[in-house]
């Protein structure tokens, strides 16, 4: 347990640094831009995202599990791997230019510049520093993006140039600065050669690597398929609402993120000798519902008052909103380790069924909170009770063969995770008159 809390302290040190330059980014942003023109960038990152787990088809994951085992060193299986994510990455640039010429001539410079970040992202080796257990390295050089990222958007704000093509410029340097720098500090040998690329290969690649790209995307569609929903029905100025408790959010999930990748380096050294394993993963099991408890709190408590005052009062409506993230920020923290142990034990196939459960279970209920006119929190406290139903399920099937003791230790968070998600849909009642009002 010690050691485990030294290497998440030095993961997540790193991806506190981001958290915070990207909780000031969003600020910027919010100030500068309002609630519709954040809305309509918020909708085109959320694209962003799809386009680079396309990109990625799941061979970064691969990269991770696979080095371990002395698999993925040789000139052949770098060559293959630099190869496909480089055409896809090119081949989603040009079609995003396609797209926007045909259908959304206004974006025609912002969507294909920020797809073209998909390009540097194929480049970049931070995951050779994962794998070599260089934790504090790979946490520390991720904090470049953001970093470039803020530096730029407040030049920008000084000269008063900050629109949605400098936007989309800022965007694709930070992600050049930070390919460059992750080269830098990286102190393996990786050959790549065009001769060592072959057919054999490249279908290898993509046949261990489309379970788990099948998986990422509807991964991505459960953390942003909400968002576009809201973007296309409610509009934009609620998309903006939604998007900032959503950045932040996201931003506080630092130490799940950490864990799981962790937990997808290490774990693999363990799944010969399962009761080494369950050991582990029930200290990690813990550790993360402490975790998961402490941001929790902190996200009402201290959070949530501070929305209006960071992001000025007219973003009052995401102070609400943000208490109906909770119960999913919690439940995340658990079904990110869950979903590492997946991988490491080769369960992508079983992984990718609940991810269908979820994204079907997601969809159904949009769809039935947008036909009866709901308000968009509930859509934000759906995906948590989602998540609950399908963490209990996961940790109840698996009990007897890799997550042997968990479950006990998950039933009081999920009694009052449950409790306080019926609270919040009665307390949608008492604050709804004043909700109406903000928006």
């Amino acid at each position: 347990m010690k050691k485990r809390i030294i290497d998440l302290a030095a993961m997540s040190s790193g991806r506190a640094a981001q958290a915070i330059l990207s909780f000031v980014a969003v600020s910027i942003l919010a100030r500068i831009m309002g609630p519709e023109n954040l809305g309509v960038y918020s909708v085109v990152l959320a694209s962003y995202y799809y386009c680079l787990h396309i990109s990625e088809f799941g061979l970064r994951a691969i990269v991770i599990r696979e080095w371990n085992r002395g698999a993925i060193k040789g000139i052949d299986f770098l060559s293959n791997y630099f190869l496909i994510r480089g055409a896809i990455s090119c081949l989603i640039c040009i079609l995003s230019y396609f797209i926007c010429s045909v259908y959304f001539p206004e974006f025609i410079f912002l969507v294909p510049i920020i797809m073209a970040s998909t390009i540097f992202n194929t480049f970049q080796v931070d995951w050779v520093l994962l794998v070599t257990e260089r934790y504090l390295t790979s946490s520390w050089i991720l904090v470049i993006r953001p970093a470039a990222y803020c530096l730029l958007l407040s030049l920008l704000y000084y000269y008063s140039s900050l629109t949605l093509a400098t936007l989309s410029i800022s965007f694709l340097c930070s992600w050049v600065l930070l390919t460059i720098g992750t080269w830098l500090v990286n102190k393996e040998v990786l050959i790549i050669k065009l001769s060592a690329i072959s057919v054999k290969g490249i279908t290898g690649l993509l046949k261990n690597g489309s379970p788990i790209f099948v998986v990422a995307i509807i991964g991505q569609a459960i953390q942003s398929i909400d968002l576009l929903y809201i973007g296309s029905i409610y509009g934009a100025k609620k998309a903006g609402f939604y998007y900032l408790c959503s950045a932040i959010i996201v931003a506080a999930t630092i130490f799940a993120n950490s864990m799981s990748q962790i937990t997808l380096g290490k774990m693999s050294n363990y799944v010969n000798n399962l009761t080494i394993f369950r050991q582990v993963l029930l200290a990690d099991f813990k550790l993360m519902l402490i975790i998961a408890t402490i941001l929790s709190l902190f996200i009402v408590g201290v959070v949530r008052p501070l929305i209006p005052i960071l992001f000025g009062h007219e973003y009052t409506p995401s102070s609400l909103i943000i208490l109906y993230f909770v119960p999913y920020f919690y439940i995340y923290h658990i079904n990110s380790l869950l979903t590492s142990c997946y991988i490491v034990l080769n369960k992508q196939k079983e992984l990718l069924v609940l991810n269908i459960a979820r994204i079907s279970l997601l969809l159904i209920g949009i769809t039935l909170i947008a036909s009866n006119n709901g308000d968009i929190h509930l859509i934000a406290l759906l995906k948590g009770f989602i998540e609950l139903i399908l963490s209990i399920y996961i940790l109840a099937c698996r009990q007897k063969e890799f997550f042997t003791g968990l479950l006990k230790f998950f039933t009081v968070p999920a009694l009052v995770l449950l409790a306080f998600s019926i609270y919040l849909i009665f307390y949608v009642e008492f604050e709804s008159e004043m909700y109406v009002w903000l928006l």
